[in-house]
This record gives structure tokens, C-alpha cells and sequence, in this order.
């Protein structure tokens, strides 16, 4: 399998990628995904919004309001890049908290 990462904001103007599957979010369940692509005979595009780590600029896309069910800000909520929220998970093993991210 070849796994190739591409900014594409380092594509040019109306590049086209060409895949049979494309994935979109590269959160907890779109990597689950994507992983079980290993091996398969198609090619697989996986899409995130965000870049490898937190950035402001990315993460603005989630701002918004909420209506109906009272929820957290979206902003704060989820996360944009790679891992997704789970960037924002935290564990507490006894005393200790153990972060991920």
C-alpha cells in the first residue's frame, strides 16, 4: 500500500486526485476506515479540513451556533486535523492524567 501525505494547499489551481473511495475526516472513525483499506484493489483518498497538529485558522470552520439541544460550542466540541477530537481526550489513571496530543 502506498500512503502519501499532500497539503494541497501546495496543489495547483483545479489539480485533480483521483481515487475510488474517498474518506472524508481523518478523526477516530475515518482512520479506523481508511485502515481496513490496507491491502484492498482500489485506490483511497482520505480528507481532512486540518492540518497535522491544532490551528486556529482550521478550527474556525467549526464555529457556529447551536440550536436545538442544548450542546457544547461546536469549536470546543470537535476538533479539525488529523485524530480529530481525539486530540482533545484526556485519561485519568489514578493520580495521574495522561493527555493525548
Amino acid at each position: 500500500m502506498l500512503f502519501v501525505i499532500i497539503d494541497s494547499r501546495s496543489l495547483p489551481d483545479r489539480h485533480v486526485i483521483n481515487a475510488d473511495v474517498c474518506v472524508v475526516g481523518a478523526g477516530v472513525a475515518g482512520l479506523s476506515l481508511v485502515r481496513e483499506f490496507i491491502g484492498q484493489p482500489f485506490r483511497v483518498c482520505l480528507l481532512e479540513s486540518g492540518g497535522s497538529g491544532p490551528d486556529r485558522m482550521t478550527q474556525s470552520l467549526l464555529w457556529g451556533e447551536n440550536v436545538g439541544h442544548p450542546y457544547y460550542p461546536l469549536d470546543i466540541a470537535h476538533a479539525s486535523g488529523f485524530g480529530g477530537t481525539s486530540n482533545r481526550w484526556t485519561l485519568k489513571i489514578g493520580n495521574n492524567r495522561l493527555a493525548s496530543g
